[in-house]
């Protein structure tokens, strides 16, 4: 019998609040809240729509907390939203880690600035994890990212392999490195972090393989911004 699933979108920094999101190379705070917050809703569509027996969690920054955008999380009604305070995340996580070794989960982390990870993607992780052996599952983005880690056991050293899943591809293996498991890695998706980035999510978008990694409301949203930021195709 399958094991049960926790997924966790942990966002290291604020993408609903436009005044205190970091500026995308090119974009004023607005449009980069507009990025960053529907490449999040647009991963949590693909996960929502998965079928198989799933936790969602979405760590937010605290400076999220009240912002505008924030009501378009209700349609997903499986998951739940929790509200850290920044460099204090910890607590959350071990209680996180806790009812995941209770309910015997595997947990897949997600990067909330990947594109193309689809339901068929979600469906190897959790096949790959569900072993014995205790395993890390680190899926290496197309552009050296990290686009998601996959757990089949707990322990507290995971913590700083979640909140740095927003770092550079060696600090986070690193991090895994200190772990008691075995490292696994495979490459998918598409992390968006630089005007290069942006460029290859346009490739991407217009092509055939996004059909199943991104619904047609979420590409409109972003053809909005191609069309506003063509200078930077």
């Amino acid at each position: 019998m399958p094991r049960p699933v926790s997924i966790l979108f942990f966002v290291p920094y604020p993408v609903f609040n436009q005044f205190e999101v970091d500026e995308f190379a090119g974009f004023d705070k607005p449009r980069t809240s507009f990025l960053y917050r529907n490449l999040l809703l647009n991963q949590l569509e693909v996960v929502h729509g998965w079928e198989g027996k799933k936790k969602i969690t979405v760590m937010l920054h605290q400076f999220d907390v009240g912002a505008e955008g924030l009501e378009e999380l209700q349609r997903f009604e499986d998951a739940e939203v929790i509200f850290y305070e920044a460099g204090n995340e910890g607590p959350i996580l071990d209680e996180l880690g806790e009812e995941s070794l209770q309910n015997q989960e595997l947990v897949v982390v997600v990067n909330p600035a990947v594109m193309g990870l689809t339901k068929a993607d979600y469906l190897d992780l959790v096949n790959f994890a569900d072993q014995e052996d205790e395993i890390v599952f680190v899926t290496r983005s197309s552009n050296g990212w990290v686009s998601s880690v996959s757990f089949n056991y707990h322990e507290a050293g995971q913590q700083s392999v979640i909140s740095s899943i927003g770092d550079s591809w060696n600090k986070v293996l690193r991090d895994v490195a200190q772990l008691e498991a075995r490292p696994l890695i495979t490459t998918s998706g598409l992390v968006v972090k630089s005007r290069k980035d942006f460029r290859s999510l346009y490739d991407f978008l217009s092509s055939k393989e996004s059909i199943p990694a991104c619904s047609f409301e979420m590409h409109d949203r972003f053809t909005e911004l191609f069309v506003e930021y063509k200078e930077l195709l």
